[in-house]
C-alpha cells in the first residue's frame, strides 16, 4: 500500500503546485495589450511632420534617433516580461500593479518620441546650422569661414545631450545656438560686404516705379522714405524652417527718386529670402540725392533683414 499511496500524494501535490490562470489578471494584461497596440499605432502621428532623410549636424536622421531611443528591442523585452509576470499574478491587484509598471515604461517611450520630434521640428534651424553657415559664404562665392567658437562649443553640448538621450535638454540648447547663429550670420554678412562691394550685377526693376519723394536738403544723400513691411514678404516655407537672413541690396536711384535698378551685393544663403528681398525692393519709395541745388542720379546700399519673432 505504501507505494500506491506515495504516488497518489505526489500527484495531488503536483496538481496543487500547478498555477491556474487568474481571469482578473488575464483581463488586466489584455487591456494593457490593447492600449499598448494603440500607443504604437498612433506614434507616427507624433512625428509625421519631420522631413524624411534630413540629416542634422551629427549626420543623423530623425529615423536614426527613433530607432535607437524609442521602443528598442531591450525595451520591448522588458515590457513583455512585465506582461508575462502580470499574467501569472495570483490576484487582480498584483496584476494591476505590474501592468502599471509596464504602462509607465511604454508611456515614457511615447514621451521620448515627442521630445525627439520637438528637437527636430521646434528648434529650427539649429539641427542644420552648419548647412546655413556654409551656404552664406558659398552663395557669395567666397571660402567658408571657420564658425564662431561659441557655435561649435554649443553644438558639442547639444551632441552630448543627444548622446545621453536627453532630447528636451538638447532642444533648450538648440534655441541658444539658433540665437547665436542669427547674430553670427548677420556679422558675417558685414564682412562679406567689404569683400563684395564692387562685385555686383544690376537688373532693372520689374514693376512701375513708386513715385519718388522730395530730397532731404539736410542729408542730400539718397534714402528710403517708406516701403511695405519686410514681414509681409517673408516666405512661408522659410518661416516653417526657422530660416532668417540678411540680404544686402544696392539700387540706382535716379534724380526723380525712382529705384531703377537693383543688385544683390550680399546673398543671405537662402534663395527664397534673396528673392523676397527683391520683391520688397519693388515696394520701396526713395528720395534722390543732391549736389548743391541739383538732383543727381546715385546709388544706395542697404540691408534687408528677415528675422523671426518668437
Amino acid at each position: 500500500m505504501r507505494a500506491p499511496l506515495f504516488a497518489l500524494l505526489t500527484l495531488a501535490l503536483a496538481a496543487c503546485a500547478r498555477h491556474e490562470p487568474n481571469p482578473a489578471a488575464a483581463a488586466e494584461v489584455a487591456a494593457f495589450g490593447t492600449e499598448f497596440e494603440r500607443m504604437q499605432r498612433e506614434l507616427p502621428q507624433v512625428y509625421a511632420k519631420v522631413p524624411a532623410g534630413e540629416r542634422d549636424f551629427r549626420g543623423r536622421t530623425f529615423n536614426d534617433d527613433i530607432e535607437q531611443w524609442v521602443f528598442s528591442a531591450q525595451t520591448r523585452d522588458e515590457i513583455e516580461a512585465l506582461e508575462k509576470r502580470a499574467a501569472e499574478a495570483n490576484s487582480a491587484g498584483e496584476a494591476k500593479e505590474i501592468v502599471a509598471r509596464a504602462r509607465e515604461r511604454a508611456q515614457a517611450e511615447v514621451l521620448r518620441a515627442a521630445a525627439i520630434s520637438q528637437y527636430w521640428t521646434a528648434h529650427l534651424p539649429a539641427p542644420y546650422w552648419r548647412r546655413y553657415w556654409d551656404a552664406v559664404f558659398e552663395s557669395n562665392r567666397l571660402p567658408v569661414e571657420k564658425p564662431d567658437s561659441m557655435l561649435v562649443a554649443t553644438e558639442q553640448r547639444i551632441t552630448q545631450s543627444l548622446d545621453n538621450g536627453d532630447f528636451a535638454q538638447a532642444g533648450t540648447q538648440a534655441d541658444e545656438l539658433t540665437a547665436m547663429l542669427h547674430e553670427s550670420l548677420n556679422l558675417a554678412s558685414g564682412r562679406i560686404l567689404k569683400q563684395r562691394a564692387s562685385a555686383v550685377s544690376f537688373s532693372p526693376r520689374k514693376t512701375g516705379c513708386v513715385q519718388g519723394a522730395p530730397p532731404d536738403p539736410e542729408r542730400r544723400a539718397p534714402r528710403i522714405i517708406r516701403s511695405e513691411a519686410v514681414e509681409s514678404f517673408y516666405p512661408g516655407e522659410a518661416i516653417a524652417r526657422g530660416e532668417t537672413g540678411a540680404v544686402v541690396l544696392r539700387t540706382r536711384v535716379d534724380r526723380a527718386g525712382c529705384g531703377t535698378h537693383v543688385a544683390i551685393v550680399v546673398h543671405s544663403g537662402v534663395e527664397s529670402l534673396d528673392a523676397a528681398a527683391l520683391r520688397w525692393f519693388e515696394s520701396a519709395q526713395f528720395a534722390p540725392a543732391m549736389v548743391g541745388s541739383q538732383l543727381i542720379d546715385s546709388e544706395l546700399t542697404f540691408k534687408v533683414k528677415f528675422e523671426l519673432q518668437n
